[in-house]
């Protein structure tokens, strides 16, 4: 029992965590979906420069000059007209890559550091039309909810700039341990999972059936926060935009039993499922 309850109490952080995140996602019918500022899938970085910082002390510009010249490069720029002394882009000569740049300049006594003149995108951020009501995801001090005070800015979970490392993956699944899910949902079903013999998409431990679907709501609700799709033009989005969802139904309009939540529990284990969302609380 004892790991029963280390499941259930790191599942529930885990749903509060994605709870601040819930407002305003409701699936309505909206605008044309999408992503402001779609990501380029360009360059990590220029080739032909490198940016490279010395100690601003006396003798590191001779040296960095030296350095420079030893191998057919040239201070393309130099930031200390701009406040950033020991700061400079450096022109790398034809046939050098930025990899042996970078190498050679960081065996240079008196560079701090050196390093590719990185490429900046635009961030993904989801075009849905609830989107800026999660403040949640975004803070950025918007009124998201009439008659209520502005948020606070910054005051979130960074969503935003995690999504520009990863958005998710549908090889990492999250059951939803709850009242069920409406795994028709539009802003759902392509997240939902599906059983790959039976075509089901969940359990339900209450009847011992295959049919999860939700009859009261809630667990559609945190499916949505979890998981909901991004810039389709629907609602809001999950805090990921790709995932699996398995719904497992073990609440209904009485509440749910502990035996049926371990049922739940290891049923979900047998397909492989290490995450679960507990948005419940009881003895």
């Amino acid at each position: 029992m004892g790991s029963m309850r280390h499941i259930q109490l790191i599942s529930i952080l885990f749903c509060l965590l994605l709870a601040s995140s819930a407002a305003g996602w409701v699936a309505e019918e909206g605008e044309t979906g999408g992503f402001e500022g779609e990501e380029d899938t360009g360059p990590a970085y220029a080739e032909g420069s490198l940016l490279v910082r010395t100690e601003p002390v006396q003798g590191t510009v001779s040296q960095l000059s030296e350095a420079t010249s030893a191998i057919g490069a040239s201070v393309a720029f130099d930031y200390a007209t701009l406040g950033a002394p020991g700061l400079s882009l450096i022109q790398l000569p034809d046939g050098l890559s930025v990899e042996n740049a970078t190498a050679y300049f960081q065996g240079i006594p008196g560079v701090i550091y050196a390093e590719p003149d990185f490429y900046r995108y635009p961030r993904i951020v989801p075009a849905d039309p609830d989107f800026w009501r999660q403040l949640g995801l975004q803070n950025t001090g918007q009124v998201y909810l009439n008659n209520t005070t502005p948020g606070t800015p910054g005051a979130d979970i960074k969503a935003v700039t995690a999504w520009d490392i990863t958005t998710g993956s549908r090889e990492t699944p999250v059951v939803v341990l709850d009242t069920g899910v409406d795994y028709t949902h539009p802003d759902l079903a392509a997240n939902i999972w599906t059983d790959p013999v039976t075509g089901a998409h969940g359990y339900d431990t209450i009847t011992r059936t295959s049919d999860p679907m939700d009859q009261n709501s809630h667990g559609t609700h945190c499916s949505g926060i979890i998981g909901a799709i991004a810039g389709n033009g629907i609602g809001g989005t999950g805090v990921v935009w790709n995932t699996t969802i398995i719904p497992v139904r073990f609440i209904n309009q009485n509440g749910g039993t502990l035996s049926d939540e371990i049922t739940g529990i290891l049923w979900a284990k047998e397909k492989g499922a290490r995450i679960f969302s507990c948005s419940y609380g009881g003895d």
